[in-house]
């Protein structure tokens, strides 16, 4: 939304906002444009894709790989101490990770959990991957319904050419669904799209880091072990050292998991 307000900044410095302003330009490319949508993907996917976008605009980025290494430490050195049983009384501020946390803390089979936990993390994905394609088909649209509008109202403008005097105005009318359909693809739709490919992709790898945790936790596994796997996951630059490594439970840890 800084784009856009960037560009209303100079319309409002250069002219007024009102010769912006064109209902029919307006009608033309929003229209077009959500039609053009509603004939690709289901009728119920498009309200879905747009809660998606406001929740991923809104919402502060999830948890980093760095914190669930922490938190996943903290808590299997709480079980192998205390028992899974143990966990139950942690509070741990990723849903994801809770739910992952309290089938442990059920006794279901690693079997199950690892099922579940999949399951519930490819369909949020799945979510994710269709508002994504939505913003990506809106960005591809929005622009040729400018040109559209465009058009039309050349071949408007054409047909009075008997008046010199509305030339400028009608042709200044013609170029706004242009503008309108540029705005929409490059300040609204590519950078939702954008961000929504950026979140799936950290949501995809923290979710599998999350369940690869939940079951060493329920294994009990050595927590020196289980860091080394977690760490896997990442590039070799990003993986914590040896000598940046806090102990389990220690500050970072206790606060991510809400102790």
């Amino acid at each position: 939304m800084g784009a856009f307000g960037v560009v209303l900044v100079a319309i409002l410095m250069g002219s007024g906002l009102s010769l912006f302003i064109d209902i029919p330009s307006i009608f033309i490319v929003f229209g077009g444009t959500t039609m053009a949508a509603l004939v690709r993907f289901p009728a119920k996917a498009l309200p879905k894709a747009m809660a998606t976008a406001i929740k991923v605009a809104l919402t502060p980025d999830p948890i980093t790989p760095r914190q669930i290494i922490d938190v996943a430490l903290d808590l299997a050195q709480r079980a192998r101490t205390g028992g899974v049983l143990a966990l139950q009384s942690v509070q741990i501020e990723d849903v994801f990770f809770a739910k992952g946390i309290q089938q442990c803390v059920d006794n279901q089979t690693p079997d199950f959990i690892r099922k579940a936990m999949s399951a519930d993390r490819d369909m949020m994905l799945e979510r994710h991957d269709m508002s994504e394609t939505i913003f990506r088909t809106i960005a591809d649209v929005a622009p040729a319904f400018g040109m559209i509008g465009t058009l039309v109202g050349l071949v408007q403008m054409l047909a009075n050419m008997s008046d010199p005097s509305s030339i400028g105005p009608s042709m200044a009318v013609a170029i706004l669904t242009t503008l309108y359909g540029s705005m929409i693809a490059n300040i609204i739709a590519s950078p939702i799209a954008d961000k929504l490919a950026r979140r799936t992709a950290q949501d995809r790898l923290n979710k599998t880091m999350i369940i690869e945790a939940v079951l060493q936790i329920q294994a009990r596994q050595n927590t020196m072990l289980m860091q080394e796997i977690l760490a896997s996951y990442l590039p070799e630059k990003q993986r914590p050292r040896d000598d940046e490594d806090e102990a389990p439970g220690g500050a970072a840890a206790q606060a991510a998991a809400g102790a």
